[in-house]
């Protein structure tokens, strides 16, 4: 199985979570995933790759340039005496000579790392570094992940005056229906922008529909988003586990008073999601690296046993005593009951402890799962009974491993059916589109499994009856058998005999 471990000590952001996937993959895979990210088509919108070293160790920053600037820029000029014209998704090593002294990773002194989530919440509420005067009073939420060169909090140091126009959901919904992407990575997209708006909802009372995003950030979180999805598409891993958040800690001051680490915003999203903070001060996850996180990881833990392939590392902008980045592992889970690979029980002359184990062919919890599957659900109530008849069989046919319904109860009282259908991670998108053209659902839940499975083996037995396959499966200190039904029902047809005195008749002889 494949896997694809998040290593989030230093937390999360959008911009770092898509440095660490792309530095992860090979060069032809990497290849592969620039070039989609190049015909994204978000409008003023391009991708600027760096090599970035951190404590000593090398990976990848990548930034968002909109308009030609960082997303910080252009809110911010006074801060720069330069920006660069990039065409499009750039990869280079190169330095560049500034006539300022302030700290740079590819030319930009006060780089943020922030999503720029604004809700009209006709209050001058401020979360971020700089105050501003707008036309209007809005509500700012700027993640800021990394940029802070705060000890507790951090104040609004400076004033601008300036106008920011605004994008509501069904905006940036239809910005996310024109880009050059898959159906599939729409929808990812979506989907995670839908987190973040109902956290955003939650925080301020006020339904997602009036929620309002500032759109020289909605632009820059859209980059950060959609590329997040591309390369974990690319990456095709069965499984991704991440380990508990580092969200930093310390405090924010605002206009009208002082929040804590994380944001509101960011720690509604990781409700349900292990998080944790140590002395490093500084918000050192964001709303979207948390909701893309929220969106597809599976499991949060320490790394499991697994051998790995690819490492990359995704930098953050500022230095701090701990590297600031987020490791990708990508690799396969570790097979320990596998004579090739490595069992800890050989390890410095240790006993083998086989004899101990209560089944001694019992394969341990980790090497137990043998791959993942999709499990793709969605309710109906108007459909009829040969109507869903017939999307089983096409279903079935489509490659599904299994097509079931259960009955429920849904809005009014209506009678409905739950419809699950299994299929492997591969045949998801195949299988979402025939769910689509077969019922009448307009919205599809997935989740990933694991897999438990026994060995299976079959054999044909010649029996007076005739040739009769009987399927075996062992494992976990069982073994048992059956016979295979259609053979079965088959002589039961031929002889006129019922399906047990066939049954009896084979296990007497």
């Amino acid at each position: 199985m494949k896997i694809l471990y998040l290593d989030l000590g230093m937390g999360a952001a959008g911009d770092m979570l898509t440095a660490a996937l792309l530095d992860a993959m090979d060069e032809k895979e990497k290849e592969e995933a620039i070039k989609d990210l190049s015909a994204l088509n978000i409008p003023d919108v391009h991708f600027d790759v760096e090599k970035s070293v951190k404590c000593g160790i090398t990976g990848t920053h990548v930034s968002v340039k909109v308009h030609g600037t960082d997303e910080g820029e252009g809110l911010h000029e006074d801060h720069h005496g330069h920006h660069h014209e990039h065409d499009d998704f750039h990869e280079h090593d190169h330095a560049h000579q500034h006539g300022h002294d302030d700290f740079h990773e590819h030319g930009h002194g006060h780089h943020h790392e922030h999503e720029d989530f604004h809700e009209h919440s006709h209050e001058d509420f401020l979360e971020h570094d700089h105050a501003h005067q707008h036309e209007h009073d809005d509500f700012h939420e700027h993640g800021h992940g990394h940029q802070n060169g705060h000890d507790d909090f951090h104040e609004h140091g400076h004033d601008h005056e300036h106008h920011h126009s605004h994008a509501s959901l069904e905006k940036i919904n239809s910005i996310v229906d024109s880009l050059n992407v898959s159906d599939s990575i729409k929808s990812d997209v979506r989907s995670i922008y839908k987190i973040i708006a109902t956290a955003e909802g939650h925080v301020h009372n006020k339904p997602i529909t009036d929620i309002h995003f500032h759109e020289v950030g909605t632009m820059d979180a859209i980059a950060d988003i959609t590329a997040a999805c591309i390369l974990i598409r690319h990456i095709g891993a069965d499984k991704i586990i991440a380990s508990p958040i580092h969200v930093g800690s310390g405090q924010v001051r605002c206009a009208h008073g002082i929040l804590p680490v994380p944001a509101p915003a960011t720690a509604f999203i990781l409700k349900g999601i292990p998080m944790y903070s140590t002395d490093i001060k500084g918000e050192l996850c964001t709303p979207t690296g948390a909701a893309i996180l929220k969106y597809f990881v599976n499991e949060y833990r320490s790394m499991p046993s697994m051998t790995s392939d690819n490492i990359g590392y995704g930098m953050g902008f500022k230095d701090f005593e701990r590297a600031n980045c987020v490791r990708a592992i990508i690799g396969h889970d570790t097979d320990v009951t596998s004579s090739n690979n490595y069992n800890p029980s050989h390890d410095m002359a240790m006993p083998d402890d086989t004899a101990k184990r209560p089944y001694p062919d019992a394969p341990t919890s980790q090497s137990a799962i043998n791959d993942s599957i999709i499990e793709l659900r969605c309710n109906i109530d108007d459909m009829t009974g040969e109507e869903i008849g017939f999307a089983f069989e096409k279903l079935l046919e489509a490659g599904a491993r299994d097509v079931f319904s259960t009955p429920i109860t849904m809005k009014k009282n209506r009678p409905g059916i739950l419809l699950t259908v299994i299929c492997s991670v591969s045949d998801r998108d195949m299988m979402v589109k025939n769910i689509f053209k077969h019922t009448t659902t307009i919205g599809i839940r997935e989740t990933i499994c694991n897999r438990y499975i026994l060995s299976r083996e079959s054999e044909t037995l010649n029996t007076p009856l005739g040739q009769v396959r009987e399927k075996r499966v062992s494992g976990y200190g069982i073994s048992r058998s059956k016979l295979e039904y259609d053979d079965i029902v088959k002589i039961a047809r031929n002889t006129g005999m019922s399906i047990k005195e066939v049954k009896d008749a084979i296990v007497a002889k």
